[in-house]
């Protein structure tokens, strides 16, 4: 005759607090590299136990995995003076899982706004550019494309 389980079993719950061990288990990743994530705050723990270890909420992992958890922003243009590569998405909408945000142009000639994009992109190291998928082969898109390129940014060809 088989023995019972002294322990209930219970459905997982939003609330439940999760281990280093467990997060890793269910991301399928290794726990040094759950520790490098927590180190560059790619998945931010949401406490501490009484004994110093981290723990996650099992709603928090499962936000991580659905990709809702994420702090990038893909950044797009929005200019008058740049129309070919206006990307026709708001701010706050969501390219590829991640926050869209307009790069801030304020200049009044074309060379003014490029300049300020790719100081933009120089300073700032942001996380992704947005351009339109239509300016895929014009010269402007590879000068950026190129610029994006050597400071490690990717760039995102977007449908429009």
């Amino acid at each position: 005759m088989p023995k019972r389980s002294s322990q209930k079993h219970h459905a997982p719950q939003p609330t439940d607090q999760l281990s280093g061990s467990e997060v890793s288990s269910i991301l399928g990743i290794h726990r040094n590299t759950l520790q490098r994530m927590v180190a560059l705050k790619t998945l931010v723990h949401d406490g501490e136990t009484g004994g110093g270890r981290r723990y996650w909420l099992r709603s928090s992992v499962d936000a991580y995995r659905l990709g809702t958890l994420t702090t990038a922003t893909v950044w797009y243009i929005q200019s008058s003076l740049l129309q070919e590569l206006v990307v026709k998405v708001q701010t706050g909408h969501r390219i590829l899982g991640q926050t869209a945000a307009s790069i801030p142009l304020a200049a009044t000639s074309r060379a003014g706004c490029l300049s300020l994009l790719l100081t933009f992109i120089e300073k700032s190291e942001p996380h992704a550019i947005a351009l339109p998928a239509s300016a895929a082969g014009l010269p402007t898109a590879a000068v950026i494309t190129e610029i994006c390129r050597t400071h490690g940014v990717p760039v995102i060809f977007f449908p429009c």
